[in-house]
């Protein structure tokens, strides 16, 4: 009997010393799934349950709250958490495997509508979901509508509204189940075992909360259709009106120019260092408990160490249970995609869009800023309703060997307020607009474009016609300098935009080499574009042809087609159409 007695004794204390290991199995596991919603919210949920494992988890929150900088400079692998903190640079992925997600931000304020990169991340189709819905779509597409259908809208599935509640409460049963055991085998009602139950399960349950409401915002589009997110705020006050989303595209843009917009909000700034601080808190608060409750076990003897062990093996049994099984009833991320042409929302869409999703090393900057005031002047509908036209004014000006009166007269004397492509942008733009997959992969800095407004009031303002002047970049002196496409040294002299003062200024300066091969760059764009609107066109359209040196035609071509030529009375009637007066 009293060998029975002291059997017992040894395998209650071995379970009672088991106890303070348990945090150590299958920490690796519960890390993986920690804030993976890619299988469900219920496979997060389950990485809970049970401390065994539960260290995995305190890692996982140690890495979020510290960052992928850190975690890369401590040698942490951040595979496991990839989901928050995006794929890291150490670990040198194929470019061909990631997708660039920028989070925009849309501030309007009186004068001013900015789209700026808040956030930006590299994902895996396995950290990122809804990136799948590139690969369904097809990165080859192929055909006459390539381009015409490279960018789409990706909204959240219907079926999943309430979802992100279910997992709070979700998140909340695990948590408890796993805390509250100890308190059935506690004598007695002391600060350790409050912070052993109800410490620890308030660390799980605001640390799981908190980072599934990051992924929720981060990882689940809204309705994209109900923002005006191109268009201006209704309000006019002064006071400024903000709205987030996502432009995302494949990181190597090789063999896809597939571009997606959706509505996701970027954790980021302040907010995000404060998820961070909490996520430490939580896990040290965390680290606290499970050392609270093997104190607990340790005090205890015989069975229930025995049946607290038990229990936690079950939790975990049924964790590994429910990872196996893997249901599809709690997928946090199906989502529905739309087509729609990029220039059906307006020129605001299509060049943030463009801009925002450029080759690394071109888009060196993070924001665009439209004027509201342009943008207000219903200038984008008079391009896309004039744009044969327009495209024809810019054939007509490249090709000029100098500047007609009016175009002169109108840059220098009438032009009120202008706004300037950003670099590499309006190559990139023609490119679209022409289907040259060689100048959308690889935009030129060499030329670029000035919206100009003409004829508007005195004081300044979007009040007048817009006219879309091509710049040649030059350097001159070490200094880069702009001159308007259709100026050559001539004795007349040239027209230069001043990047300063936002004018255009008469000057001297020579024509250069590089400007002469950036012009006839410019011209090889302007005609394919010229090109497919004569093609597309229900009806005959606009063809410009050079002029001489004396502004008039050089003799006609022999016409095999049907086009339509104009002559120089009928351009400049056009362009007199766009630079008058209202």
């Amino acid at each position: 009997m009293e060998q029975q007695e002291s059997t017992f004794e040894v395998l209650a204390d071995g379970t009672q010393d088991l106890a303070a290991l348990v945090g150590l199995f299958a920490t690796d596991s519960v890390e993986r799934y920690a804030v993976d919603y890619s299988r469900g919210y219920l496979s997060v949920a389950m990485s809970k349950c049970s401390l065994l494992g539960i260290l995995g988890y305190v890692r996982a929150l140690v890495k979020l709250g510290i960052g992928s900088k850190a975690c890369q400079d401590s040698a942490f692998p951040t595979a496991p958490v990839r989901p928050i903190l995006g794929v890291a640079e150490v670990d040198r992925l194929p470019k061909e495997e990631l997708f660039t997600v920028n989070h925009i931000k849309r501030l309007q304020n009186k004068d001013k509508l900015v789209y700026e990169v808040v956030k930006k991340l590299n994902h895996t189709e396995e950290s990122f979901p809804i990136a799948g819905v590139f690969r369904r779509r097809g990165l080859e597409d192929s055909g006459p509508d390539r381009y015409e259908k490279f960018h789409f809208y990706i909204d959240i599935d219907k079926d999943l509204k309430g979802h992100h509640i279910r997992s709070a409460l979700l998140n909340s049963l695990t948590a408890s189940v796993t805390s509250f055991p100890v308190l059935f085998i506690a004598s007695e009602l002391t600060w350790m075992v409050l912070v052993a139950s109800i410490g620890l399960a308030f660390g799980l349950i605001v640390s799981s909360i908190m980072w599934s409401t990051v992924y929720r915002l981060e990882q689940r589009p809204r309705n994209i259709l109900r923002h005006r997110i191109w268009q201006l705020s209704e309000e006019q006050s002064e006071e400024r009106s903000e709205k987030q989303f996502a432009i995302m595209h494949t990181a190597a843009q090789a063999k896809s120019l597939k571009v997606a917009t959706c509505m996701l909000i970027g954790v980021y700034g302040r907010l995000e260092f404060a998820c961070r601080v909490i996520s430490i808190a939580m896990g040290l608060l965390i680290c606290l408990g499970y050392l609270c409750q093997y104190v607990e076990v340790r005090k205890v003897t015989g069975s229930p160490a025995a049946w607290w062990l038990g229990t936690q093996a079950v939790l975990a049994l049924l964790r590994v249970l429910v990872w196996i099984w893997d249901p599809t009833f709690d997928d946090f991320t199906r989502v529905e995609n739309y087509q729609f042409p990029i220039v059906e929302f307006g020129m605001v869409s299509e060049l943030t869009t463009l801009y925002f999703s450029l080759p690394d090393g071109y888009c060196k900057g993070r924001r665009i800023e439209f004027p509201v005031g342009m943008v207000g002047n219903d200038w984008i509908k008079a391009w896309e309703s004039e744009s044969k036209g327009q495209l024809a004014i810019l054939n007509q000006m490249v090709l000029a060997p100098a500047i007609p009166d009016e175009f002169r007269d109108a840059l220098l004397n009438k032009c009120t307020a202008t706004w300037m492509f950003p670099d590499y942008l309006f190559s990139r733009f023609l490119g679209f607009r022409n289907k040259n997959e060689d100048t959308i992969r690889q935009p030129s800095r060499q030329y670029t474009c000035v919206i100009a407004a003409i004829g508007g009031v005195p004081s300044g303002g979007w009040c007048g016609k817009v006219l879309f002047v091509p710049l040649l970049l030059q350097r001159h002196d070490g200094v880069e300098v702009y001159r308007v496409a259709c100026s050559s040294d001539t004795t007349d002299g040239g027209i230069f935009y001043n990047l300063q003062s936002a004018r255009f200024e008469p000057g001297r300066i020579p024509l250069s080499q590089e400007s002469l091969e950036a012009r006839h760059s410019l011209m090889h764009e302007l005609e394919l574009a010229d090109s497919i609107l004569r093609k597309e066109s229900d009806s005959a359209s606009l063809h410009a042809r050079p002029l001489s040196s004396q502004g008039t035609l050089s003799e006609p071509a022999q016409q095999d087609s049907g086009d339509v030529h104009i002559t120089i009375n009928d351009a400049t009637s056009e362009c007199q159409s766009l630079l008058s007066h209202h």
